[in-house]
């Protein structure tokens, strides 16, 4: 995937030992990725992205490892419509799943997997800059909106 011209500060910064210029190398195509169930992906966690042509739209992370994993990551887009799959990232998807591609970074250090993963997705997303993933400021105050909490 192409990086953000104007985003090189993300490059330098590491993540278990590589930088995230590596880890953006590591991206894996998944074919019918939002569109048919990811068998081989159940036990497997780390990031994933909704791809249209060279364009990163959408960042998110799967870290579930008993709960589904990257399986259960992608297939939010198909599910109806509830809490954990009703972001306006998910929705986009939903909304153009013809014209995007799925595709996987694996986060494999199982002492470290989760906290990986969530941190290579923030990494991914300041990297990609993804118009279909909203600024956490904006999310964080919607949901205190909402139930009156904090984020």
């Amino acid at each position: 995937m192409a990086k953000a011209a104007s985003d090189t500060r993300s490059i330098e910064q590491t993540l278990n030992g590589l930088s995230i210029d590596v880890w953006n190398k590591k991206w894996v195509h998944v074919p019918d990725g939002f569109r048919s169930l990811q068998s081989d992906l159940r036990r497997r966690v780390g990031v994933f992205a909704a791809r249209d042509g060279d364009e990163v739209k959408y960042v998110g992370c799967a870290t579930q490892l008993k709960n589904g994993g990257l399986r259960a990551g992608l297939a939010r887009v198909r599910l109806k419509l509830q809490t954990n799959n009703s972001s306006y990232g998910i929705l986009k998807i939903k909304e153009n799943i013809d014209a995007v591609e799925a595709y996987v970074i694996f986060t494999e250090d199982p002492l470290h997997y989760v906290i990986d993963a969530k941190n290579l997705a923030v990494a991914m997303i300041d990297l990609h800059n993804p118009s279909w993933n909203a600024p956490r400021y904006i999310t964080a105050a919607a949901r205190k909106a909402r139930y009156g909490g904090g984020s």
